[in-house]
């Protein structure tokens, strides 16, 4: 999945006019610079179409909010206090479930398996330590919008 298609099947289960418009291909580079980070192709599509998403996603559909890019920080500035993240201090924390019972963050990897298979995502937060519950951000968003019991389990 693409990330325009990604930005396409979010808007179908979110409120209508709760979905940001898309940021500019030079915001996406500013953000990639301010966090010393590429964000995968698929990713950099989605924030092009949607900066994020202003609401929570309904309970049928995980009930994350996905951040827009101003938002998006290193899991070292998001949770600064504790160890248990330090194998992923830099990777970027972009979601959150249920106003932060726990949040999404990313990571890539390197060099990148395939196109589909190149963003490694873990829940941070929630029972602590990291759990990895997707290969891209295409398919973490497919556990939104299916609402895997990945997106929970052992998260709290």
């Amino acid at each position: 999945m693409t990330g325009r298609e990604v930005a396409d099947r979010l808007r179908a289960v979110l409120l209508p006019g709760t979905t940001p418009p898309g940021a500019s291909p030079d915001d996406v580079t500013n953000a990639e610079r301010r966090l010393n980070f590429s964000l995968p192709r698929d990713m950099r599509q989605f924030y092009e179409c949607m900066n994020g998403t202003e609401q929570i996603t309904d309970h049928e559909h995980g009930l994350v909010r996905l951040w827009s890019l101003d938002e998006l920080r290193t899991v070292r500035e998001e949770r600064a206090d504790e160890r248990d993240y330090e194998s992923i201090a830099d990777a970027i924390v972009f979601a959150d479930h249920l106003h932060w019972s726990w949040a999404y963050a990313g990571l890539p990897v390197a060099p990148p398996n395939s196109d589909d298979d190149n963003f490694h995502v873990f829940i941070i937060g929630g029972a602590g330590g990291t759990i990895p519950i997707a290969t891209s951000f295409s398919r973490f968003a497919e556990l939104i919008l299916t609402d895997d019991p990945k997106l929970y389990e052992h998260a709290g």
